[in-house]
């Protein structure tokens, strides 16, 4: 949950109008709840995990499912923005396509007007990615696809420490493949 103009902004993995999640605010002084975004219909996404940020008033998260292209039975995923003003809700990119990443579990992070994060499977080896996003765009990087070898499947956000990329990896890494913690140079 965060908090912006006193207003207290969030998400849930499932509920709503379609039962695929919703982006919810909450009046603290009142307690009254109000769905914003109902997650479901259509190719908006689906089941966000992550939490949400705010850059320049608007919000960003990402779905775990949804989005336009398909990982098996699954819908790989998207990264979303939302007005939080209006409820209106965009998908800014959808992963699945070639090997960009799939099925995002974290929240997004933004470093200088850059949101970052992780995939938690896909990439180049199926294995998970880091990535950047330019929210105005869409466009989007992979700066880093695990491989069998090192590090894989990062369910965590990531964290920006004077200007290296630190995050964690479920599986992976020596002493039995039992996760990592990795760093990485970010690249615009």
């Amino acid at each position: 949950m965060i908090d912006l103009k006193s207003t207290l902004y969030g998400t849930t993995s499932y509920g709503g109008a379609y039962g695929q999640g919703t982006v919810y605010s909450i009046d603290p002084s009142t307690g009254v709840e109000t769905v914003l975004h109902s997650f479901g219909n259509g190719r908006d996404g689906k089941v966000p995990y992550g939490g949400l940020i705010s850059v320049n008033g608007t919000l960003y998260g990402t779905t775990w499912n949804g989005g336009r292209f398909t990982c098996g039975t699954y819908y790989c995923g998207a990264v979303f923005s939302l007005d939080p003003t209006t409820g209106a809700e965009r998908v800014i990119h959808s992963f699945g396509k070639n090997t960009d990443g799939a099925l995002p579990f974290a929240s997004l992070i933004d470093v200088e007007g850059t949101l970052y994060g992780t995939t938690s499977y896909g990439g180049t080896y199926s294995r998970g990615t880091v990535f950047s996003i330019n929210p105005a765009s869409g466009a989007e990087k992979v700066l880093h696809a695990f491989a069998d070898d090192e590090a894989a499947n990062p369910y965590a956000s990531l964290i920006d420490v004077n200007g290296s990329l630190y995050g964690t990896t479920e599986s992976g890494g020596a002493n039995g493949g039992h996760g990592t913690v990795f760093v990485l140079t970010k690249k615009h």
